[in-house]
């Protein structure tokens, strides 16, 4: 099987495989990472890494470039050019070995960097299949419901009728996913760099979808590099990784001094992770 039609089957578990996503409507829920390290193929990209996110809370995972937080996210999500060791929990019961759509029903959302295509699928139709199975709308409340979402994350309607993440820049892309995040209404949202390829003026909008997937109770993992969006958010804990190990957790007080120093500011804090 190629690397595109394994990207291809992850991405359609999203259309084919949810059944009833209303059970955790209002539980708090919580994810916790123990010692999680990944691996592509026999190569160790991370190493140990632990965190624990919980009622509501949102975190944010910063690091250099091609420190592994991709790698991470790939992992977690279950795509199987990827290998993952230790335990993801989510509310206690582990799912570090379910399947991707698995992990879906339990209500694990992902959105990932660099989203695979769908050529001959349309916006449309995923979305509202989506829609159609996470938020049990029928078929009167469904397109205007998606128009919305389209809207909070400032996409136009239009998008609909295009193929799947096959006409889109790398922004619209990430908007894109961020919009299928927001209808799976999940417990848990990981989000990677949702802000990577955007203009400036869509950083409040990325924000406000950020905030609004907390306000509906969602924990969320941020990663990100743009320091713009704290202009607009407040993280509960701030998570560093460098060269595939977590190095830092720390308050959003270090945000400021990142933004200053670059991330020579850890060696300030010593090992705290």
């Amino acid at each position: 099987m190629t690397t595109n039609s394994i990207s291809k089957k992850y991405m359609l578990f999203y259309i084919n495989s949810v059944k009833d996503m209303n059970a955790w409507a209002f539980e708090l829920p919580e994810l916790k990472l123990e010692n999680v390290s990944a691996y592509l193929g026999d190569k160790q990209i991370v190493k140990n890494f632990s965190a624990r996110i919980s009622d509501g809370e949102l975190h944010v995972l910063m690091g250099p470039n091609g420190s592994g937080k991709t790698t991470l996210v790939k992992a977690i999500a279950g795509h199987r050019a990827y290998r993952l060791e230790g335990k993801v929990l989510l509310d206690n019961e582990n799912i570090s070995n379910l399947e991707t759509n698995k992990k879906a029903l339990k209500g694990l959302a992902i959105a990932l960097q660099e989203p695979p295509s769908l050529e001959g699928v349309r916006v449309g139709e995923v979305l509202i299949k989506i829609a159609k199975k996470f938020r049990r709308l029928n078929d009167m409340e469904v397109s205007k419901f998606v128009k919305d979402v389209l809207n909070v994350v400032g996409l136009d309607s239009d998008v609909l009728s295009k193929y799947y993440m096959a006409e889109f820049s790398g922004g619209e892309k990430r908007k894109l996913e961020l919009a299928k995040v927001l209808i799976m209404n999940p417990k848990v949202a990981i989000l990677d760099e949702p802000d990577s390829g955007v203009d400036i003026d869509s950083i409040p909008r990325i924000a406000s979808t950020v905030s609004k997937l907390l306000s509906a109770g969602s924990s969320v993992l941020l990663i990100t590099h743009q320091f713009s969006l704290f202009d607009y958010l407040r993280p509960k804990r701030v998570h560093i990784m460098i060269s595939g190990e977590k190095v830092l957790e720390s308050s959003p007080d270090i945000i400021d001094e990142l933004e200053k120093e670059g991330y020579k500011v850890v060696k300030k804090y010593g090992d705290r992770k």
